[in-house]
């Protein structure tokens, strides 16, 4: 079963809306308590004002001991359309001596808290009794009057509907209102969405869409910036491809020559090294592909993939300088390394740094002549830095700079290259934050690359093969 979806107009309509039907209902609940409590404000001064009328038409009989109204006083006392009016008259004693026999007794504290109404029931209805104390003949007589609640609860709802009917209206129309206004505001995200899905896969231009309210601007550029990179990311793939057919081509085309040759000739040396010549071919191409594919995994597109944590860059050198020693070797080339005086960490990609010094120091060794020196040291300090000093011919101040340029090789140097080498030192160290640097040997002779790194990371150390 698909997920509910809801749209954005349901959403921002709940959020408008809901704090609304909150107060509302506030409001429904103060109207009602305020309405019925204005009810009993009003009918309590009519029914308290027609207690003390009918008090000054009480009659004492004292051949009967009897209290009583003149007939058309009580019969105008029950002549109400909506309700039913009762009254007695109490004696001290709590008597009735005149009117409804059933009528309840004052609460105990009646004559103390000074209020001259309370409820009650009679015959099964709720009623409102209201009490005033009398004096006929040097006696202390009670007269209650009792009327039902029937236009006291017509008086509240009606208060109450006039009141919230027309909130409700307005809540209404609020809705209908903003139901249309958000459908309107939206309209440029449907232009927007109409726009991206009408878009070509290979048009990664920026968006430009009519009419773009301020609140939408920074998605429209937030999706501009993603086209962006999608470009450059795709440049660098096209010119990866690109370089990679350029730099194959020529190799393929030397390896088909010297195969036709081959196949053609019948002298056994000349056989043998022909092939030695593809073999050594084959290798300098199988380096090139590596290198190709080292420099696609550290392209700006393609940092996804790194994972950084904090290592000891010191023996991570050490590691990677003992492994180029036997090809140091072969050239008779003193290759050593200098151990900083106390652990050195960062935060890096370890496989990346491999990388790195592995470029490096093949880039070293490579221009080196024989016999020559080739030192990897750490540097300490709040910026650690990785150095490969050499004591070969050196690189013209000039040329400092391209030499990190891809394929770029120096003319009449006599050593092959692919020329990438340095371009993938420099992407490596970019994405560590690291600087790259080139001078000239301390002794003046040769050549001292540099990374220097920006951050120095706790201490402690990465797991290997991370």
């Amino acid at each position: 079963m698909p997920a509910e979806t809801h749209t954005l107009r349901r959403r921002l309509l709940t959020w408008l809306l809901l704090p609304l039907l909150i107060l509302f209902l506030l409001r429904g609940v103060y109207t009602y308590y305020y309405a019925n409590k204005l009810a009993n404000r009003v009918y309590d001064r009519m029914l308290f004002t027609l207690t003390s009328s009918l008090s000054q038409q009480i009659i004492y009989n004292a051949s009967s001991h009897r209290i009583a109204l003149p007939r058309n006083a009580a019969e105008h006392l029950i002549s109400d359309e909506f309700d039913t009016l009762y009254y007695a008259i109490r004696d001290a004693q709590g008597n009735v001596n005149d009117g409804e026999r059933r009528m309840p007794m004052l609460p105990p504290d009646a004559t103390l808290n000074g209020q001259h109404f309370f409820d009650n029931r009679i015959n099964g209805h709720a009623v409102r009794i209201a009490w005033l104390p009398l004096t006929l003949e040097h006696r202390t007589y009670i007269l209650e009057v009792a009327e039902t609640l029937t236009k006291r609860t017509l008086l509240s709802q009606e208060f109450q509907i006039g009141t919230l009917l027309p909130q409700a209206i307005i809540i209404l129309l609020a809705t209908v209102i903003v139901w249309f206004g958000i459908g309107k505001s939206l309209a440029p995200l449907k232009r927007l969405q109409k726009a991206v899905s009408e878009r070509s896969q290979f048009d990664l231009s920026a968006l430009r869409v009519q009419d773009i309210t301020a609140e939408v601007q920074p998605l429209i550029q937030s999706i501009n910036d993603l086209m962006a990179r999608l470009s450059e990311s795709r440049e660098a793939q096209n010119r990866f491809i690109a370089d990679a057919a350029h730099q194959l081509r020529t190799p393929l085309a030397g390896l088909k020559t010297q195969i036709e040759l081959v196949r053609r000739q019948n002298d056994q040396a000349m056989t043998s090294q022909a092939i030695q010549y593809l073999l050594a071919s084959t290798d300098r191409m199988t380096r090139l592909v590596n290198q190709l594919l080292a420099l696609s995994r550290n392209e700006p597109g393609a940092q996804g993939g790194i994972r950084m944590y904090p290592l000891d860059l010191g023996l991570l050198a050490s590691e990677v300088t003992m492994k180029w020693v036997p090809r140091a070797l072969e050239k008779d080339i003193d290759l050593g390394f200098e151990a900083p005086p106390s652990q050195v960490v960062i935060q890096g990609d370890a496989s990346r740094l491999e990388d790195l010094l592995d470029n490096l120091i093949d880039n070293a060794v490579r221009y080196t002549p024989r016999h020559g020196q080739v030192t990897v040291s750490i540097l300490d300090g709040n910026r650690p830095r990785l150095l490969v000093t050499d004591n070969g011919p050196g690189i013209p101040y000039e040329q400092r700079e391209r030499v990190f340029e891809r394929f770029y090789s120096i003319l009449g140097d006599g050593v092959e290259g692919s020329g990438l080498g340095l371009a993938i030192v420099r992407e490596i160290a970019r994405m560590h934050g690291a600087e790259t640097r080139i001078d000239s040997a301390p002794n003046g002779t040769g050549t001292r690359f540099t990374v220097v790194f920006s951050i120095t990371a706790p201490d402690q150390t990465a797991p290997r093969g991370t």
